[in-house]
């Protein structure tokens, strides 16, 4: 009976933030509390580049530490997520022994950091996206059941659908930029790999220059970063993606 009121309250939610919430308390009830949601690709479809990371509930510390060792990079649980559609223990992925040992120390610290028993759950949407949910315990409990693995699954597949419909209607909803001639050349430029050096080069502007179109285009676009500014301008049609 909660498993079913937990998968409507995920399908009703009104918002991104309220989706969240009752994952996180859906998740709990199942003995996790350390919970991640990561976009391992662009969505651009949702205008959101797959450094976005719309939930992290892991301690602070603990996630200071990953970024610092560059953990992102060689993290087996996110690179096992690219090819898996089931869910997976990060256990077994060390039983199989193909780790590196850097990965393998990665799962080690995780463990002495108090993140335990942790589960992976690859979610796979529309245009080769794919993100993952990761679960750990706070303490040392029984290893999860395949009932259990099947629940978290089912959760974990409505959450992602509902965070595609309420992340596309707020993109839709947004009102579209209206960028400069100067301010779309910058971007295409940009967007094709090009440093803002070369730009400015190529546009035979100041260095200077670039950077103040840069600012004002993450400002129109209310973007974070230049990269969530091309995916935005290129789900929008606005430039080429090159």
């Amino acid at each position: 009976m909660r498993f079913s009121t937990d998968l409507h309250a995920l399908a009703r939610a009104h918002s991104v933030c309220e989706l969240l919430g009752a994952f996180q308390e859906a998740m709990v009830r199942h003995g996790f509390r350390w919970i991640s949601f990561a976009l391992l690709t662009g969505h651009r479809a949702l205008m959101r580049p797959s450094c976005a990371d719309p939930l992290n509930t892991f301690p602070q510390e603990w996630v200071s530490h990953y970024r610092w060792r560059g953990y992102d990079q060689i993290d087996p649980i996110r690179r096992e997520a690219q090819v898996r559609i089931a869910p997976f223990t990060w256990e077994s992925l060390s039983k199989r022994g193909t780790l590196t040992r850097v990965q393998q120390r990665l799962l080690d610290e995780a463990c002495e950091a108090g993140i335990r028993n942790g589960i992976g759950v690859p979610l796979h949407g529309p245009g080769g996206s794919t993100s993952v949910i990761c679960l750990a315990s706070a303490t040392e409990v029984p290893r999860p059941t395949a009932m259990q693995l099947a629940r978290v699954h089912s959760l974990s597949a409505q959450l992602y659908a509902r965070y595609w419909t309420l992340q596309q209607s707020a993109t839709l909803a947004r009102a579209p930029a209206t960028l400069s001639a100067k301010e779309l050349q910058v971007l295409q430029g940009l967007a094709t790999g090009l440093s803002q050096a070369e730009v400015a080069e190529r546009l035979h502007v100041s260095t200077h220059g670039v950077d103040f179109h840069v600012r004002k285009i993450l400002s129109k676009l209310e973007a974070k970063n230049i990269t969530a500014a091309v995916y935005f301008a290129t789900g929008r049609g606005l430039i080429d993606p090159g």
